[in-house]
């Protein structure tokens, strides 16, 4: 099973969450308290929230972009949702 990506290992999935989950530490430590002290909590949390929605949108579609591309759109992704779970 290849979760409808097409690839043949997991290895691409695991070096692309794996750079997912260094955004996550940066974003949550150097922008998130940085953009909350300038425009609050609440305005930040509802910019994320709308910026994930085209996000959410746009996701199965993914798999027709090449492939830097696709990457790049996966690591933003996983980096936005579990940016929003903290």
């Amino acid at each position: 099973m290849n979760g409808g990506l097409g690839w043949e290992d997991q290895g691409t999935l695991g070096i692309i969450q794996a750079i997912g989950g260094g955004c996550i530490i940066l974003v949550n430590h150097l922008i998130v308290p940085y953009a909350v002290k300038i425009y609050g909590t609440l305005l930040v949390t509802k910019f994320a929230l709308i910026a994930m929605a085209p996000v959410v949108l746009l996701t199965p579609f993914l798999s027709k972009l090449d492939r830097p591309v696709l990457y790049v759109m996966l690591i933003i992704i996983y980096a936005m949702y579990s940016s929003l779970q903290n």
